[in-house]
């Protein structure tokens, strides 16, 4: 019986997959630790994306039919400098 040590990469590759939870909003999983939520917003506005890996979120994106915006990076506060 092999036993896998702590220094091997866990193999987190898997086939692209999409789940609807409505008809504004699914995610879209790339692998097992990335993945992206799309929420649909009407008018000219399209759609805003969020890429979250290993759980916490990575960069945000607006996208619509006539556009793209930047990738736009979370500002964390931290709480004991308030």
């Amino acid at each position: 019986m092999a036993v896998s040590s702590s220094s091997e990469r866990r193999n987190t590759e898997m086939e692209p997959k999409k789940f609807n939870i409505d008809k504004d909003l699914y995610i879209r999983y790339l692998d097992r630790d990335d993945y992206e939520v799309h929420i649909r917003t009407y008018g000219p506005l399209g759609k805003w994306v969020y890429k979250f890996t290993r759980g916490n979120l990575n960069w945000r994106q607006r996208r619509s039919y006539a556009f793209v915006s930047k990738l736009a990076k979370p500002l964390w506060i931290n709480k004991e400098e308030k």
